[in-house]
């Protein structure tokens, strides 16, 4: 294990093999938490609640800019994991202002997930030691086209978005047992395994994302003693 950034290692149901968990925190529980409880909240002051929350995010975040107009959103809501464990981290937004939209909090908050992404990565590469020259992506968030190119550009390296994500874990499972009484041999699983989109990193919002990713890093930095003050 990596004691110093939280990265463990266990078994792996394929022989042989080990699989390395480096907790990115809530993930896609934070745009669920965001349309629920701000978007289309239901409270004292109105109903604005919908029967699909999700239905038009990619249409949303796709008509703001990479970047968010420089907003951005702080992922720890119930603390940072990895690469730095810290129970007292809070999340929130950034440098908001008059032109800070609903739509534009969107796209702010897979932007947020994908950056502690970015920042935890080179830790599991060594951890691993091994370079991920490309990242598959499965899912509630997979189903987002628009979540996809985000997690492309912000990576920097192409992501395979797999087909049917939000049921990657139970089609593993039974393709492990199929590969157990002799049905499909380890090899061919991955032929079982559709991909629907591969999304490139686009070169125009390199700078913006790299820029962006320096403050997100340097805004836990400098408030890890503000959240130890509020929540220690």
């Amino acid at each position: 294990m990596d004691i110093e950034n939280s990265i463990v290692s266990m078994p792996s149901p394929v022989p042989g093999g080990y699989m390395a968990m480096a907790e990115n925190g809530l993930g896609g529980k934070l745009l669920d938490h965001f349309l629920r409880n701000v978007a289309f909240a239901n409270d004292a002051l109105t109903d604005h609640s919908t029967v699909d929350m999700f239905s038009r995010v990619d249409e949303a975040v796709a008509a703001e800019p990479a970047g968010s107009g420089d907003l951005l959103f702080l992922p720890w809501l119930t603390g940072a994991q990895c690469p730095v464990f810290d129970p007292n981290a809070r999340g929130g937004f950034l440098n908001m202002s008059l032109e800070t939209t609903r739509a534009r909090m969107v796209r702010a908050v897979l932007e947020g997930v994908t950056f502690n992404l970015r920042w935890l990565l080179p830790a599991v590469e060594r951890f691993s030691e091994r370079d991920f020259g490309e990242l598959h992506f499965a899912g509630g968030g997979a189903v987002s086209d628009q979540w996809s190119q985000i997690l492309a550009d912000i990576m920097d390296r192409p992501v395979s978005q797999l087909a049917d994500a939000l049921h990657v874990n139970t089609r593993a499972t039974a393709f492990l047992a199929f590969e157990q009484l002799g049905m499909v041999d380890m090899e061919e699983i991955s032929n079982l395994c559709p991909i629907k989109q591969v999304y490139e990193p686009k070169p125009e919002n390199r700078a913006v994302y790299d820029r962006l990713f320096e403050q997100f890093v340097a805004a836990y930095e400098r408030n890890a003693p503000i959240f130890a003050a509020l929540n220690g």
